[in-house]
Formats: C-alpha cells, structure tokens, sequence
C-alpha cells in the first residue's frame, strides 16, 4: 500500500461526500486507501459514508477527539508508505495525491509535502509558511511587522521549494518519519498541532516541501466557522501551547505575556472565552 488517506470528520456530511468523490475520481496511478475518523458527528456523515463509499475504512468516536487525536487514530490503521492527511473541507482538482506521492519519492530526504490551495473562485488561499515564534510575536506586537521577511504564498507560489511548515489542510507525511519523532502531541485539540509535528520533524533535518502542481480547493474552517468565539478559546490557547512546547528556553512569563497582550482588544467582541483561555495561558505550567 502506497497511500493510506485519512480524514476527520466533524458535521461536514456534505463537504465529505464531495471531498471522497474527488479522491476516488482524481486519484489514479497508485495504491491507496481511504480512512475517515468521524468525531462523533450528529449529522448523517457516518450514513452518508457507509452508504457511498462502502470501501472506506469509518472509525467512529464516541465524542469529539479533536484533530490531532482522531488522526492518530487513524495512523495507527494505516497501512500505507505514506499518509495523507486531508481536511473534509478539501476537494482535489487534480490527480494531487499521486503529484505528491512522486515528490517524495525523488526527494530522499522529503519528510512532508503539501499543494496549491485554492478557494472556490481559484484564488489562492494560505498553503504555507513560516513556525510563530516569541521574536515573530514580539514584532507584531510592536507593530514592526515590516522587519518580518516577506513569507506570503505569493512570493514562492510558483515553483517547488522547501518551507518551514505545510498548512495542517493536506499533509503528506512518510509513515517511517513518524514512526520516529511521534505522531501528534495529544494536548492539542485544534490548531497548531501540525506546526507542533514539523517543528520536530525539521529539528530532525528532515525536508518539507511546497509543490504548486498538486491542486487543491480548500473552504478554510468550515467545521469552526459557525462558532467564531469558541474558535478564537481554541487557538489562544493552541498558539500558548506551541511556543511553550517548541521554545522551553524562553521564560514562560515572557510567553504568556505574548500570547496575552495581542488578545486583550478581543476581551470586548468575547470576554467569557478570552478571558478563560487567558486563565488557560497563565495557569499552565
């Protein structure tokens, strides 16, 4: 088995159906299997996959895992030289599974890859880009964001190069490199665990690389969308996690304060989840 596919699904019936149909008419050339986590959807998803896509391997949580758990969930299934890590709220336009697939075949010391995301109007969309860290934290707090090196998905959009970190939307990870530096860290829920796993898989000299020939439609947020305040708990949070994970040499007074100082306007739109995912930030060691 070439590609082990896994997607979590999280009351998206619609978006799924549409993203396994571009799996299974765009993929051709090489072996490859389908596995969707369902975090306990009260949607027909579960129906729905059952129902159209009887090949595919549904695991069924009994609640919500969240993303980095349910797909190591779906890892621990996988039997394929690679796996693909693909948000429900993805459709392929191309054979970009397989673009991929041959990436990382030529390129020995490629540990993950990732395409060209598009919105439905084919405008770019985010596909990469650079680790936060306490300096890049530091600059927009400050408001000198212009010392920042240009990083946007424009400058480097158009040809295949090596990039910090791929967007968590579609991951290609070689199986064998996390057998060796660990899947994702459970303590995330949503956002940033996949700036979590590169960040170890970099500090291992591995390669992630950007192709802009595998293209992908990508509706940002589509499972999140619905609850802005809930959403903006998660990554407060999330963004506190990562730094204190991925630089323990920093204070962790000096990261708190980072992540506090750039949220505190947001006390107005949403003071009960702002202020509890501050309590979060000072709180834990």
């Amino acid at each position: 088995m070439e590609i082990s596919v896994i997607i979590i699904s999280y009351n998206t019936s619609e978006l799924l159906n549409d993203c396994l149909r571009s799996v299974f008419q765009n993929t051709v050339g090489l072996s490859f299997e389908v596995i969707v986590v369902d975090n306990n959807s009260k949607d027909d998803s579960c129906q729905m996959v059952e129902t159209l896509y009887p090949q595919v391997k549904l695991i069924r949580s009994c609640t919500n895992l969240g993303f980095g758990k349910a797909n190591n969930i779906g890892i621990s299934q996988a039997k394929g030289k690679y796996v693909f890590l693909l948000n429900s709220d993805c459709v392929l336009i191309n054979n970009a599974i397989k673009i991929l697939h041959d990436l990382m075949e030529r390129v020995g010391h490629c540990a993950v890859s990732g395409g060209n995301l598009f919105n439905r109007e084919m405008k770019p969309v985010h596909a990469y880009g650079c680790f936060n860290s306490p300096m890049r934290y530091f600059l927009r707090i400050t408001g000198l964001r212009y010392l920042l090196k240009n990083t946007g998905n424009e400058e480097k959009r158009d040809r295949l190069t090596e990039v910090e970190q791929i967007v968590g939307a579609d991951l290609m990870i070689r199986k064998s490199v996390l057998d060796e530096v660990g899947v994702f860290d459970e303590r995330f829920f949503l956002y940033c665990e996949e700036s979590e796993l590169q960040f170890r898989i970099r500090k291992k000299g591995y390669g992630i690389v950007y192709t802009p020939e595998a293209k992908i439609f990508h509706l940002e947020g589509a499972s999140t969308k619905k609850n802005k305040k809930l959403r903006r708990y998660t990554i407060i949070k999330s963004e506190y996690l990562f730094l204190s994970i991925c630089y323990p040499e920093v204070p962790k007074t000096i990261l708190r304060l980072l992540c506090t100082v750039p949220n505190l306007y947001r006390c107005f739109h949403s003071p009960c989840h702002v202020i509890k995912a501050l309590k979060f930030v000072w709180s834990t060691r």
